[in-house]
């Protein structure tokens, strides 16, 4: 009788004591609730804390660029150092903060920033028992006279090149024809300020790119540019806002719409 209440108890004791580890594997990721901006060519920290404060060092933290169409690896840590793999643009940009993981801060920080850099970036922290997310959203300025790539691309990813792809400014009153792609070519017609100015990427379509590359920005280029693709069965449409104050423009990405 009293082997099995020794037992009992025994089972209990366990079972609390696991519980309690449980319980203190518990954590949570913690970014800032608004956009994170800075100018092209500079560097910048995006902020991710581990909660409550921990030693993250035994962690594993992983660092994405999340796309329309895909999530793009900037940055892995696990087993102690940073892994090799990650997407060839982030490559001798993207770091943690020297002795930060000692104190639960997981923060990216990434260098020579470009406009393509903008968007949203998520911060995965794993432990033995847990795991948790976070994402924040990047805003990248760009100085007029600079120039400025709006993403949009196919999802799944295609072969877009027999594809139409036309680009709109809009306007209060008006679309504003800036690029029109058909038949394999860009074609002709298009509002006389952005001749010679708006482009797509090369070679872009084959993967299902259909961005537009604008160069020369002006204060007057700001507002919605619509991006619309149109196969032979189907068509589709995304809105990407650019906003130029002054001296510097932001690039927003707005979600997709029908």
């Amino acid at each position: 009788m009293l082997l099995i209440r020794f037992l009992v108890v025994l089972i209990l004791l366990l079972s609390a004591a696991a519980a309690a580890a449980a319980a203190d594997e518990s954590f949570s990721v913690l970014v800032p609730p608004d956009p994170i901006s800075v100018g092209t060519g500079s560097s910048v920290t995006l902020p991710c804390w581990v909660f409550p404060p921990r030693n993250a060092e035994s962690m594993r933290v992983h660092w994405f660029q999340r796309t329309p169409s895909d999530q793009m690896t900037v940055l892995h840590y696990q087993e102690g150092q940073v892994q090799s793999f990650q997407a060839p643009q982030f490559s001798g940009r993207a770091f943690l903060r020297s002795g930060g993981l000692k104190g639960g801060d997981v923060s990216l920080r990434l260098e020579n920033v470009s406009v393509e850099d903008g968007g949203e970036f998520q911060c995965f922290v794993s432990g033995d028992q847990h795991d948790d997310w976070a994402g924040v959203f990047l805003n990248v300025t760009v100085g007029t006279g600079s120039s400025v790539t709006l993403p949009c691309w196919v999802f799944p990813p295609r072969n877009a090149e027999s594809m139409r792809v036309h680009w709109f400014q809009r306007t209060p009153s008006d679309q504003i024809s800036v690029l029109h792609y058909q038949e394999g070519q860009v074609q002709s017609f298009q509002a006389p300020q952005f001749s010679g100015r708006a482009f797509l990427r090369s070679g872009g379509l084959k993967g299902g790119d259909v961005s537009l590359r604008l160069e020369n920005v002006s204060v007057e280029d700001g507002g919605e540019f619509q991006c619309f693709v149109s196969g032979d069965r189907h068509n589709d449409w995304a809105g990407v806002f650019l906003n130029v104050t002054g001296e510097y423009g932001s690039v927003y990405l707005s979600p997709l719409c029908q």
